[in-house]
């Protein structure tokens, strides 16, 4: 993450997608930023799974930079679930502490008309091409 910072990534990008979800036909609606993809919100399958307390110490440290970047950690899904919702379900209590002393709340969960991710991260409702809350855009 250090890496992709220092050569132009912005970090205050945040996803969101708008989906059917192949299960159930369900429509579905998702934001991402940074600080919760660092506690695994995203989830994906990793090419290699290392140990429960090295991926443990591997969030402390991706979360630390998130905050350091400067990236919301009360950010929460359209359905009010935050990065900290994310490490206690995980149960890693490192990342846990850390967020609550940088201030990080739990979400309210069940909340699937939330109208803003944050107030520093507007949901857009527009299906142009994605942008951070910094103005990066990837086509410009």
């Amino acid at each position: 993450m250090r890496l992709l910072a220092k050569h132009g990534a912005d970090p205050l990008f945040v996803l969101h997608s708008d989906y059917i979800a192949e299960a159930r036909l369900q429509h579905r609606t998702e934001t991402t930023t940074a600080a919760m993809a660092a506690t695994g919100w995203a989830g994906g399958t990793p090419w290699v799974q290392p140990a429960r307390a090295e991926r443990e110490a591997l969030t402390l440290e991706a979360v630390k930079l998130t905050a350091e970047l400067g990236v919301d950690l009360n950010a929460a899904s359209p359905n009010g679930r935050t990065a900290l919702d994310a490490a206690k379900a995980l149960k890693y209590d490192t990342v846990v502490k850390f967020l609550v002393e940088k201030g990080a709340k739990p979400g309210k969960q069940g909340n699937q008309e939330a109208e803003q991710v944050s107030p520093k991260y507007p949901r857009r409702r527009s299906n142009s091409r994605p942008e951070s809350a910094s103005g990066f855009r990837p086509d410009r």
